[in-house]
């Protein structure tokens, strides 16, 4: 069987793989990579856990990466608790190119005498890769025992949660997404482009009230986004309509928005409506919803199926230390 490039990376540069992650250790430093993938914002990048950074060291690191764009292809840094995330410009297919950037980042912090640790804590002592939702992290034991002590009570919480929030949450999203279609109507754009955000906001809805991850919470996301995207498709419709109501002398008084926006809604689905081409906006609306919606519902699939079992997984390969140069 032909190697995956990820698998081909793992194997030349002597790292791990679990899923499209790739980790190990090298001159004591622990190293995860990362796929970011945002919706439209998609970067890959390298994680390094250190301890006790300061303003200045975290200047340092910026200005390194800063520094190094071109011969490198670095394209940016992020600080989270300990774990520095340094952003690559192109995704390293070959082996010297990861190889390289994995040198001159590891010369650059053996340099500045950084110290690698604990993602989560301030220890250096027993650290261990864990898989953590769905992420490789370098962990100490203690943080990795807290860690399933929080998970045995959040299955516990998340079980005692109701499917019903989360729709509520949902619609709410998805009644937001809607705007975006008038007010592209009201201007004269195309407002089926709306449809890229109505995933993110169904999804944010969903969680901002807590609703329940389990095997439904798919399944209520969909529905919400189908359902909120047609209506935001006929209420972009409803607004060309009412145009050409007052453009033939009616005024706002003489006209029901209520009764024009039930007469809009199955409007497709009358002979009179099928000659007014409602079907291409309605599929070209749907277009962009899912194409926006794609990396939300697979993030929350990730999540449904982590709530399924345990958060932190102990179970992976461990490097052995120093096992690559």
């Amino acid at each position: 069987m032909a190697m995956t490039i990820m698998e081909k990376l793992a194997r030349e540069n002597e790292l791990l793989l679990i899923r499209n992650q790739l980790y190990g250790i090298k001159e004591g430093y622990h190293i995860c990579s990362q796929y970011k993938d945002e919706g439209y914002v998609k970067a890959y990048g390298l994680r390094f856990s250190l301890l006790n950074l300061s303003v200045d060291d975290k200047e340092k690191i910026k200005q390194f990466v800063k520094q190094n764009k071109k011969e490198l292809k670095l394209r940016g840094v992020t600080f989270k608790d300990n774990v520095v995330t340094i952003f690559l410009k192109v995704f390293p297919t070959r082996k010297d190119g990861l190889s390289n950037i994995l040198n001159g980042i590891i010369a650059f912090f053996t340099e500045n005498s950084f110290v690698s640790g604990c993602s989560l804590s301030q220890s250096n002592e027993n650290i261990m890769f864990v898989d953590y939702k769905g992420q490789v992290m370098a962990l100490s034991s203690q943080v990795v025992e807290n860690l399933k002590l929080n998970d045995e009570s959040s299955e516990v919480s998340n079980e005692d949660k109701s499917y019903f929030p989360g729709i509520v949450g949902a619609g709410i999203g998805g009644i937001i997404g809607m705007i975006p279609w008038i007010l592209f109507a009201m201007v004269g754009y195309i407002s089926s482009i709306s449809g890229l955000a109505m995933g993110w906001l169904v999804k944010t809805g969903y969680e901002k009230a807590k609703g329940k991850k389990g095997g439904m919470q798919m399944g209520i996301l969909i529905i919400v986004i189908i359902l909120f995207t047609y209506l935001g498709i006929m209420a972009s419709q409803m607004w060309f309509l009412l145009q050409s109501l007052m453009d033939q002398g009616y005024s706002l008084s003489q006209i029901s928005i209520w009764e024009l926006f039930k007469y809009v809604v199955v409007l497709p689905f009358t002979s009179e409506g099928m000659g007014y081409g409602l079907w291409g906006e309605i599929l070209m609306g749907f277009f962009f919803a899912a194409l926006g919606s794609v990396s939300f519902l697979r993030r929350a699939h990730e999540s449904r199926a982590f709530s399924a079992g345990s958060q932190v997984n102990t179970n992976i390969q461990q490097p052995i230390q120093g096992a690559f140069a």
